[in-house]
């Protein structure tokens, strides 16, 4: 499932449950929609997500490449994305967290 809010001015794209093959083109749409728009801040939360796969984190890597300098583009990740973010060392690339950080939306 993939929605997307705001947190204030801030886009939050929402994924649950898996992200992998059969999800990517949904989930890359929505997070490319939302960095083209070139606001300050995207939030991509993969809290709710149980399982994301190599694919899902080409996604994410994609997506930190488009936003570029002129959107900070961060990670809400636990459990098993974050042990996959971690174990790959794209957290070196992604801003990832476990909650929203201080000041974003402001």
């Amino acid at each position: 499932m993939l929605s997307v809010r705001r947190f204030g001015v801030v886009p939050v794209v929402i994924a649950e449950g898996t992200v992998d093959l059969r999800t990517r083109p949904q989930l890359a749409h929505v997070i490319t929609a939302a960095v083209a728009r070139q606001p300050a801040d995207v939030v991509i939360d993969l809290t709710g997500v149980g399982f994301l796969s190599v694919t899902g984190l080409h996604v994410l890597l994609d997506a930190r490449r488009a936003a570029g300098d002129r959107t900070r583009l961060r990670v809400l990740a636990a459990g098993e994305p974050l042990r996959m973010i971690t174990l790959t060392e794209a957290d070196q690339v992604l801003a990832v967290y476990s909650a929203l950080p201080d000041g974003t939306g402001h």
